[in-house]
């Protein structure tokens, strides 16, 4: 499950797991530049507080990837 919470400095996502394990956090535009990259591990819950404030409005994409491959991809909007 994520929860997204919209705050004064960015925003933060909640993660929560049935397992402990190490995730890739990303995020990048429209074009797919990355723009944020960083290595978590998560014991069945996680937050993690993202700056997006100096970002241009518009689309981007968080992503969560394991050794698997990818989870889940999330659309952000800026405005």
């Amino acid at each position: 499950m994520e929860r997204t919470i919209q705050t004064g400095a960015g925003r933060m996502w909640d993660f929560e797991t049935d397992e402990e394990k190490g995730l890739l956090l990303s995020i990048c535009d429209i074009t797919g530049k990355v723009l944020f990259e960083k290595e978590i591990f998560v014991r069945k819950t996680h937050s993690e507080i993202i700056d997006l404030t100096q970002e241009s409005k518009g689309v981007y994409f968080i992503k969560i990837s394991n050794l698997d491959g990818l989870l889940q991809v999330r659309k952000i909007v800026l405005e």
